[in-house]
């Protein structure tokens, strides 16, 4: 029997071998199977009896001479516990995406145990522990580190970074995320503030820009609810009255957060996602254009082809808008495939180099 109640580091483990037990069980024989010291043991089952306590329910109880085990009750309502959640295990396809699954476990809760993600993932202990192996070295790319606490594995950075990387990886951890979105944040509500967005700035988001942006902010209105995972409030001296920051800010006060660095947080997040059309006389656009224009020109140049500028000027245009907010706000976008489209069009990648420069120099920033 699996058993997911205790937050403590063996804790579910010590539970399911009383439960297992078929009479009383020695500290000696705790001790042995949980590689604990005995202070180590006795200091857990104070810690799993809180808990219990917590649930009014009975505590681990100790018999002289003879050894610990569970009373009735107890027992029976663990039980009770564990079939509710036996719906709750995830189900993957790979070990790629089981380890991103795995860190978003970690990475929203107080403290996991490997005991918590052997049940939650249905896979052995030692599984685990090389998916977590790989996983210091990808989330270390993020500045982000699993570490080890009294409670369980926590991840620790700085709120950017892990919103970095959920962003980054939100399509593929669409299951996680649906599960732990609260029910007070519903996906039509989500839904008709990108709608707003898109209306009131003439700015729409490409369809899988919309899923991502989506997905991410059930994490992230859920993430900053706790004051703890929000940005530092800094007062800003000079009030931004663009529609971009009147929309952000009326979205985040009907979920009672009043922060103007996470309105600006906002504000850069959906600027930096791809957009499939814009509002044509927004001044930005209007001074990114000819860029489009003397971009495709340079490249026809250089490479003696012949695109035409009237049939992509317009799409190149848009995708510069959201290069340029990336630039301007330091939130560069990961491309999964980059390696390979330098490999396999190496000339045509080095020639689009060299025709980004003016626009480089224009924003002062060099693209990554």
């Amino acid at each position: 029997m699996r058993v997911n109640f205790s937050k403590r580091k063996h804790g579910n483990e010590l539970l399911e071998i009383l439960l297992t037990s078929s009479g009383y069980t020695t500290a000696n024989f705790l001790q042995q199977h949980l590689h604990i010291s005995r202070r180590s043991l006795f200091y857990l089952i104070n810690k799993v009896n809180d808990e219990l306590d917590q649930h009014a329910e009975f505590p681990i109880t100790n018999v002289k001479k003879l050894g610990y085990y569970l009373p009735t009750d107890t027992i029976k309502f663990l039980h009770k516990m564990t079939e509710k959640e036996t719906s709750s295990k995830i189900m993957t396809n790979n070990a790629k995406q089981r380890q991103l699954l795995i860190a978003f476990s970690i990475l929203n809760t107080s403290g996991c145990s490997l005991a918590d993600l052997t049940y939650q993932f249905n896979i052995s202990k030692n599984t685990v522990i090389r998916d977590i192996k790989v996983l210091h070295s990808q989330l270390a790319l993020y500045h982000l580190q699993i570490t080890n606490t009294e409670s369980g594995k926590i991840i620790t950075g700085s709120p950017t970074a892990v919103r970095k990387w959920v962003y980054d990886h939100a399509t593929q951890l669409k299951t996680l995320i649906e599960q732990t979105r609260r029910a007070t944040i519903k996906p039509t509500t989500i839904n008709d503030q990108i709608k707003l967005f898109e209306r009131i700035t003439g700015k729409y988001l490409t369809d899988d820009a919309s899923i991502t942006i989506r997905l991410f902010l059930y994490w992230y209105l859920t993430n900053i609810r706790d004051c703890n995972n929000q940005l530092s409030d800094v007062v800003s001296a000079q009030t931004d009255l663009t529609l971009d920051h009147i929309w952000a800010k009326s979205f985040l006060n009907d979920y009672h957060i009043n922060n103007s660095n996470e309105v600006d947080y906002l504000v850069k997040l959906i600027n930096s996602s791809q957009f499939a059309h814009v509002n044509w006389n927004d001044d930005l656009i209007q001074k990114l254009k000819p860029f489009s224009v003397r971009m495709i020109s340079s490249f026809n140049h250089l490479s003696g082809a012949h695109v035409s500028i009237k049939s992509i000027s317009d799409s190149l245009t848009v995708h510069l808008l959201s290069t340029y907010y990336r630039a301007q706000y330091n939130m560069p976008f990961e491309y999964p495939d980059l390696k390979s489209i330098q490999q396999h069009y190496h000339h045509t990648f080095e020639i689009t180099r060299k025709v980004v420069v003016p626009f480089e120099q224009y924003i002062h920033h060099t693209l990554s």
